[in-house]
């Protein structure tokens, strides 16, 4: 009895051991719990795609990025990643992916490939390649804002048609450095890249970036004085260039006239020379007729009259003058003599 009375007594002071040890280490675990802060971050919201060209509506490739990054933040097994892409579709997009295959629409790759193929780049590679080999820096554009536009249009011949453009990196590194604005940067990147053929856009960029923030200063005084010498001169050369100009204009308008009388005179030298004729015919008659319309005589030549009429073809003869009459003697004409040859010889 006196063994099981100690056994009880060591199981009653175990039993107060182990509630002291309990209560204090949630005492402990209570304060160590308002000591400290716990910040849970919130999770990404992915943007929905619907396939339509709206503003402000993302690209394919601008909502698969989205999507992918939403996607590796939460962990998600493969086939809740099919289910969470599809859930953030609407609209065309959502059905084009609702009416193909099983297979399709559980495969989160297979979807992003279908939307790709569906809203990717819709123009042709060729266009796409005009477009970046056009293009250059334009005004106030930095050269980051330029170096982007390039990278984002190679990518854009990258979507359209895959390994087109063997070497990619060096192409947009030559077309960086042909077409900055500045010339002088433009001889300098040249030399830099036959120097380092191994240099990516990248490096390029950052050199081309130092070269014009440590050149700035020397440049803009050496851009004052240049200007300066350069207006002075430019007054210089329009004065003259206004002197002469004055002078060639008088110069242009003399040899005009005188082209225009030498033409004058040619045309007029090389036309032939006809004289008209005294008389020309009135009406299409048989008559000549002056130009006043009288008739002309064809004997006398003379206006007025036709050579019926014409007073100058009867010669002008002295008429016999009859004998005066005496009483009542008639005056008979003489018969004509007679011909005494004709008379018989007695």
């Amino acid at each position: 009895m006196a063994e099981l009375q100690q056994l009880r007594d060591r199981v009653e002071e175990l039993q107060a051991e182990n509630e002291r040890l309990l209560n204090a280490r949630g005492d402990g675990a209570q304060s160590g719990q308002h000591g400290q802060t716990l910040y849970i971050p919130r999770e990404r919201r992915c943007p929905k795609f619907s396939g339509r060209s709206v503003g402000g509506s993302l690209s394919i490739e601008e909502w698969v990025e989205e999507a992918e990054s939403c996607i590796r933040s939460r962990h998600m097994s493969n086939h809740e990643r099919a289910m969470f892409l599809y859930d953030h579709l609407e609209g065309e997009a959502r059905n084009e992916i609702k009416y193909r295959p099983t297979a399709t629409r559980e495969d989160p790759a297979e979807i992003v490939k279908v939307l790709r193929e569906v809203y990717g780049c819709a123009k042709s590679y060729v266009l796409w390649q005009q477009r970046f080999f056009d293009r250059k820096q334009k005004d106030n554009e930095s050269l980051f804002e330029f170096s982007h536009a390039l990278m984002e249009l190679m990518e854009k011949i990258k979507m359209s048609k895959s390994n087109c453009i063997t070497n990619p990196d060096l192409v947009l590194t030559d077309q960086f450095c042909e077409n900055v604005n500045d010339s002088t940067l433009r001889r300098e990147l040249k030399k830099l890249v036959r120097d380092n053929a191994e240099w990516t856009i990248l490096d390029v960029r950052r050199e081309a970036t130092r070269w014009v923030e440590e050149g700035q200063t020397g440049r803009d005084r050496s851009h004052r004085t240049v200007a300066h010498n350069s207006e002075v001169q430019y007054t210089s050369q329009c004065e003259a260039t206004l002197t002469q100009t004055s002078e060639l204009a008088e110069l242009k308008d003399l040899v005009l006239k005188q082209q225009a009388q030498i033409d004058m005179l040619v045309k007029h030298l090389s036309q032939p020379h006809t004289k008209p004729p005294a008389s020309q015919r009135y009406g299409g008659g048989r008559y000549r007729r002056a130009p006043d319309g009288r008739p002309i005589c064809i004997k006398c030549e003379q206006p007025g009259h036709i050579a019926r009429y014409c007073q100058a073809s009867r010669p002008l003869a002295s008429q016999p003058t009859p004998p005066p009459s005496s009483g009542n003697t008639s005056t008979q004409p003489l018969p004509p003599a007679a011909n005494t040859s004709s008379l018989p010889l007695n």
